[in-house]
């Protein structure tokens, strides 16, 4: 069962919007869209498997677990809503380097 979109009050933890699972053509997209026109703070929004990645307020990066998935800044000046595409990282390209023999633990 898919649940409408909704504006929620978060943590408060950074100055911005955020709106996962987005696609720009998607209900879910156009109503993001819609809280932003009606004065939403302006933010980020993450397709399926990517996730911005802050270090305190700032925007380090965009990862994701899926080659083709991306992250957006977003915002709206009255009823036009600007969508610009961010770099992303896709966590794949560098798999995790194991080391030869695992380290052991020693219990005291």
């Amino acid at each position: 069962m898919e649940t409408a979109t909704q504006q929620i009050v978060a943590f408060g933890f950074l100055p911005f919007s955020n709106s996962v699972h987005y696609e720009s053509g998607s209900d879910h997209g156009r109503a993001y869209h819609g809280l932003l026109r009606e004065g939403m703070r302006p933010g980020y929004a993450a397709q399926d498997e990517a996730a911005p990645h802050f270090v305190g307020t700032e925007l380090k990066r965009v990862v994701a677990s899926r080659p083709a998935a991306c992250g957006y800044r977003v915002d709206a000046n009255g009823n036009e809503v600007f969508e610009v595409g961010l770099a992303t990282t896709f966590l794949g390209d560098s798999p995790a380097q194991l080391p030869e023999t695992p380290a052991t633990a020693i219990a005291a």
